[in-house]
């Protein structure tokens, strides 16, 4: 008959024991998560079935999204050594270039430095033999100290195309201009022709200025500017002797001095000059009138008006008859009702044009109403 005991291993892991026949037979008791258990071999090699479904995962366990997460870390660590890895093979080019200027460096010194001993860099010529006999300088020269005789020269200095005295003698005579001689005969060529230039200019005796003068006196008073007053000091001008009488004619002034005047002064009548005279007797219409036919002058009127209501005279700066109610008047001259309108000017109205005049019942400049005839009678002076 078998004996079955539970007893645990070495870890603590519960064993089933049981004995058949003298003998005893280990076994691992296994409980489900069902709450089943099950006994199996001991020494059993195959993997034991366990179900898991429903069970719960302790804290900190993996899951699929924490997994994504990791394998997110993990490509972007893998992003990194490449760009990682890029930048050692640039500097690896880098380091290859530093050699190769290196080497050609040290190829160019070593061809360049003349057989013996050299130094490159700071040279301490403290520690330098003796210089060789002859003319030697390193680096600045300090020449405070007086030159030993002979011939010496200091920096580069090019003596080929200089003459063996281009300065002359100081008794060295003058050459014309432009010859060629010293620079002594030159200079005395120079100052010769500034001696010649100044005995052509001649000033007048007294004080005598060259350039913009200044005349603060007139035989000797003083100037008198802008005052409008005559005095001693006022300029006159003088006619010439062939010209007695001025051709352009002069404005007669206020002052004491007489003068001539030609041609008839008064208020005599005369039988030429003066104004000229339109008369007009108004028919039964506007009585569109052009009195002259360039530009002139309006010196007065004299109209009258014989109807009851107020009439009106337009004139027109116009080279022709005057289109009434479309033409803009120069001026409009009203007509009282029973009565005159009456005018001179000393000096007339300018009309750049001409002279034109139409008359009409309405005040308005586009008035085109007309008179009844012999409603008025015009008499325009013009010139």
């Amino acid at each position: 008959m078998a004996k079955s005991s539970i007893r645990t291993d070495e870890v603590g892991q519960p064993v089933h024991t049981r004995t058949t026949a003298g003998s005893e037979e280990s076994q691992v008791a296994v409980l489900g998560i069902d709450g089943s258990d099950d006994v199996v071999p001991a020494d059993r090699t195959d993997g034991l079935s366990v179900k898991v479904t429903g069970s719960a995962l302790p804290s900190g366990a993996s899951t699929a999204a924490n997994q994504t997460s990791i394998i997110g870390y993990i490509d972007g660590v893998e992003t990194q050594l490449t760009a990682l890895a890029g930048y050692v093979d640039g500097l690896e080019g880098f380091t290859d270039g530093i050699e190769t200027l290196l080497t050609a460096i040290r190829t160019a010194v070593e061809s360049a430095t003349p057989a013996g001993t050299n130094s490159i860099g700071r040279v301490d010529i403290a520690s330098l033999p003796a210089l060789p006999a002859g003319s030697n300088a390193i680096g600045r020269v300090d020449v405070g100290s007086a030159l030993p005789a002979g011939t010496n020269n200091i920096g580069d200095v090019d003596v080929a195309t200089v003459p063996a005295d281009p300065f002359g003698a100081n008794a060295d005579a003058l050459v014309a201009a432009g010859a060629a001689g010293s620079i002594s005969a030159k200079l005395r060529r120079l100052t010769q022709g500034v001696e010649d230039l100044k005995t052509l200019i001649v000033l007048g005796a007294g004080s005598a200025e060259i350039g913009a003068v200044n005349q603060s006196k007139v035989a000797g008073a003083a100037v008198d500017a802008n005052s409008g007053n005559k005095s001693a000091g006022t300029q006159r001008i003088v006619i010439a002797t062939d010209q007695p009488q001025l051709t352009n004619a002069l404005k007669v002034d206020g002052s004491a001095v007489t003068q001539p005047v030609s041609g008839n002064v008064g208020l005599a009548a005369q039988t030429r000059g003066g104004w000229s005279a339109s008369r007009l007797l108004a028919a039964g219409s506007t009585n569109a009138t052009s009195v002259k036919r360039a530009a002139g002058q309006v010196g007065g009127w004299y109209l009258f008006n014989a109807a009851s209501s107020t009439r009106y005279l337009k004139l027109y700066d116009k080279a022709s008859a005057p289109t009434v109610g479309t033409d803009t008047p120069f001026m409009t001259i009203p007509i009282p009702a029973g009565a005159g309108a009456n005018v001179e000017f000393v000096q007339g109205i300018a009309m750049g044009t001409g002279i034109a005049f139409a008359l009409t019942t309405g005040v308005a400049d586009n008035d085109t109403g007309a008179v009844t005839a012999n409603d008025v009678v015009v008499n325009l002076l013009y010139a």
